[in-house]
């Protein structure tokens, strides 16, 4: 006889699955797994890409496939709404992919439990996103955005096109180790791929211990940080969850989760229950990661059956490969010895005594890398028979088994009982680019001067105006505008750090760890001046980049370093030159006796006209009151254009016109910028319009005055600039900046206090038709400012960046309907936003 317990949990899940049969012998219930008519003919990924669309929203009806039939997919549920995290949704797996399906109902788990096959006949339903995230549902039209999207289907629908087959199965279910978080692209391809998919992260951390995983009650959802390998991703979390009080432990652990997708944040993780939280203290290590590296027979298993991998391997050196070969195919082409003939390769064995290359990896030591000088058995011969740990991808090199696309830094190899100096260079360099200054050169004041190559470990980034308290040791990032490098890769003393300023461009777009958290932690080499930055010996103007054996950076100008030197003062009778820094327009020097000259490396488009590529403007001086006129050789000058906010080139009616004035400004750094004299805008490069725009001086790309040799063909001596003009009053927490000090350019700086009310928050990429005046956001990340609660002129408004985190959890309006026409005191930077005078980088609010 049955227990009571086994009976009813017998009976309930047959009813659930409405599958109770009728009879009166309780003690043996026939349980009669269900069988789908329908069989799948296409696979998930399949389907997905066969409806895939760029596009952040947009819905389409699934038709027929080309023969006529209908479009049958099948997968396992893998997610699961018991624990009221996962919100009126439903993930299915198969071998190529997951498809979410948007359903309005709640408590699916009771009728579709995890493991259970489902099949699909997808013809006549719906297939789009939103916000980014590709799923089944039911088109809504999104006003904000004007255009459909992807949202709830009814429960009928769904159930009308779709079959239950077999019992759940949940030891089916496919859960995916995600050893590097910085490998998942956001192509098509990966995005189909990864959209959904039920991923584990092993030994991963909070970037918030101690604090709870959502920070209130029936709260409509929360995000916290989760350091994981190659970087770090939001874990979102509802209020109404069952674990919503789950306090974050500071020890390691392993989560599992669906790896969903939102377009204006990207990856995040949505937890299925509190199980996913699990090894807290004792997380597993990663096989492939420096302390838990495969073993040689491992990465060659990974070559012969054609899978793509990598990581860390771990063996023995017991080689190199002999001279004068292309092909490795016998025995006889390795020097099984430490007495070899070339210094470029290495050859690694599971055990040291091992002659056999079949059983061998191939290594090939980068010129001019660490590795090369501190590996190679030519010029250290006591490392044959040594351990050896390396990483790089596993693949083939000279027809044979091998580790390649290791770069040879410091951190991509380490030897038994070599030191390689501590890797960012704690050896000494000359500054030049095959020997660097190092980080420790910097910090002692050994190393000095401008265009110099200085080297160091990525180790973290400075948040606020203060290093001693704004260094932050880790990836999550929240500013990309500077580094911290140092020569000890886990160095977390802020004092034997190097802060480096990222300029705007592609340096900054290839460095900061707000974009890139894969970069931390690994060696980098920077072109730039050695300056004063954050109260501390650091570099700045960086213009190149080399890491991971990669280089970057803007395209040098022209001329020689020589031509560049800032200058100091205005010096009478000598000529200068405006020089754009970035975006890939770079100006050269011109024949003094002509003036002002640029001479641009592509077309520039201006409202009035191109200037074109390789022509040699000559530009003269005039003296007004107040500046001067310049003037080019058709006898054009050059004025501020109110109507498009740019400058352009016209006949002058009346050149003392303020929109005629250009005004040199001395900066404290030494360099000078020009301003109009009527619309108290600097001109800056624009690389979004290719052309030159008026634009706040702090946006950071700033044209700078450089000194020349020579004389200029008229106007007399260079005018003495005029003093840099006092900014508006302002700027403190007790008398913070308005908006119209921000709007009118008065208003300057970093980590100032402004003020105004929050009046509703921009949509899309143009605050010209994308302003609302209301409460009921879509977007998370800005709001709108005014000097009135009742504004709704865009033009007397400031778009305010809300940074992830404490900041844009207070503010938004997606989450916080209440602050609407709130007043709101903020702490952080003036800078462009929207093409507009706005407000980013907050650190600190008050909101009344």
């Amino acid at each position: 006889m049955k227990s009571i317990k086994s009976i009813i949990y017998g009976a309930v899940a047959l009813m659930s699955l409405g599958l109770f049969s009728c009879q009166d012998d309780w003690d043996d219930p026939q349980v009669v797994a269900p069988v789908a008519i329908n069989k799948p003919n296409t696979t998930i990924a399949d389907l997905k890409t066969a409806f895939w669309q760029d596009e952040t929203n947009y819905i389409a009806t699934i038709g027929t496939r080309s023969d006529g039939s209908h479009y049958i997919i099948s997968g396992r549920v893998i997610s699961s709404d018991e624990s009221g995290n996962v919100f009126k949704a439903l993930y299915i797996q198969d071998e190529t992919g997951v498809l979410p399906f948007s359903i309005n109902q709640y408590n699916l788990y009771m009728r579709y439990r995890v493991g259970q096959e489902i099949v699909v006949d997808a013809t006549g339903m719906y297939i789009g996103k939103y916000n980014g995230l590709q799923q089944i549902g039911y088109p809504e039209w999104y006003e904000n955005g004007k255009c459909w999207e992807a949202s709830f289907l009814s429960p009928a629908m769904f159930e009308s096109h779709i079959e239950l087959n077999g019992l759940p199965e949940k030891e089916k279910v496919d859960t995916i180790v995600v050893k590097d978080f910085s490998a998942l692209g956001s192509s098509p391809a990966e995005l189909i791929r990864w959209q959904g998919q039920l991923v584990r992260f092993n030994d991963c951390y909070w970037a918030a211990p101690g604090t709870t995983i959502c920070d209130e009650y029936h709260s409509s959802g929360y995000s916290q940080t989760l350091n994981v390998q190659g970087g770090s991703v939001t874990v979102r979390t509802s209020g109404y969850s069952k674990f919503w009080n789950y306090v974050l432990p500071e020890e390691h652990m392993d989560v599992v989760g669906i790896l969903s997708y939102y377009g204006t944040t990207g990856w995040q993780l949505i937890l299925n229950d509190v199980n996913g939280l699990m090894n807290v203290g004792t997380p597993s290590l990663n096989k492939g990661i420096k302390e838990n590296p495969y073993e040689v027979a491992e990465a060659i298993g990974f070559i012969t059956s054609g899978e793509q991998n990598s990581g860390w391997v771990k063996g023995y050196i017991v080689g190199a490969v002999a001279p004068e070969l292309e092909v490795v195919d016998s025995n006889d082409d390795i020097e099984w010895t430490a007495d070899v003939t070339l210094a470029n390769t290495l050859v690694i064995a599971a055990d040291p005594e091992v002659k056999d290359y079949a059983q061998c990896l191939i290594v090939q030591l980068p010129q001019d890398s660490p590795f090369r000088k501190y590996g190679n058995l030519v010029d250290n011969p006591s490392n044959y028979k040594k351990a050896i740990k390396l990483s790089g991808n596993f693949g083939t090199y000279m027809g044979t088994y091998a580790v390649v696309d290791n770069y040879g830094s410091v951190d991509e190899f380490e030897i038994e009982g070599v030191n390689p100096g501590g890797g960012g260079g704690s050896t000494s360099g000359d500054g030049s680019e095959g020997s660097p200054f190092s980080a420790d050169q910097v910090l002692d004041g050994s190393a000095t001067g401008t265009g110099v190559w200085v080297s160091g470990y990525i180790v973290g980034w400075i948040d606020g105006k203060s290093l001693q308290d704004g260094a932050k040791f880790d990836n999550a990032a929240t500013v990309a505008t500077n580094l911290l490098i140092a020569s000890n890769i886990d160095e977390t003393d802020y004092t034997k750090c190097v802060p480096l300023q990222l300029p705007v461009g592609s340096v900054r777009d290839g460095l900061n760890l707000q974009n890139n958290p894969g970069n931390y932690k690994k060696l980098v080499s920077v072109k730039g001046d050695i300056l004063a930055y954050f109260g501390a010996n650091g570099v700045k103007t960086i213009t190149e980049y080399k890491i991971d054996g990669q280089g970057g950076g803007d395209t040098p100008a022209p001329g020689g370093d020589k031509k560049y030197a800032k200058a100091s003062k205005v010096v009478g009778g000598k000529a200068y030159m405006l020089y754009i820094p970035s975006a890939g327009i770079a100006a050269t020097p011109v024949d003094a006796t002509k003036g002002f000259g640029w001479l641009f490396t592509q077309p520039v488009t201006e409202s009035a006209g191109v200037i074109n590529a390789a022509e040699n403007l000559g530009f003269t001086f005039e003296a007004v009151s107040g500046g001067y006129n310049i003037k080019d050789a058709n006898g054009r000058y050059l004025y501020m254009s109110g109507t498009y906010n740019s400058f352009q080139m016209g006949d002058a009616v009346d050149t003392n016109d303020k929109t005629f004035v250009w005004v040199p400004t001395l900066q404290s750094d030494g360099t000078f910028e020009i301003k109009n004299a009527g619309t108290g805008k600097w001109i800056q490069y624009s690389s979004q319009y290719t052309s030159f725009g008026a634009y706040d001086s702090e946006s950071g790309e700033r044209p700078f005055l450089y000194e020349m040799d020579g004389t200029p063909s008229s106007g007399g001596d260079t005018p003495t600039p005029e003093p840099e003009p006092t900014p508006g009053d302002g700027g403190t927490k007790d008398k913070p900046f308005t908006v119209d000090q921000i709007i009118d350019g008065s208003a300057k700086g970093t980590g100032v206090w402004a003020e105004g009310y929050i009046v509703g928050w921009v949509s899309g990429a143009d605050i010209t038709v994308g302003c609302n005046f209301n409460d009921d956001s879509t977007s998370k990340s800005n709001i709108l400012i005014a000097a009135s609660a009742d504004e709704t002129d865009y033009k007397k408004c400031v778009p305010v960046q809300l940074p992830s985190g404490e900041v844009r959890d207070a503010l938004n309006l997606n989450q916080n309907k209440g602050n609407y026409k709130k007043k709101v005191k903020l702490c952080g930077n003036v800078e462009e936003y929207f093409k507009v005078p706005g407000f980013k980088g907050v650190t600190e609010y008050v909101i009344e």
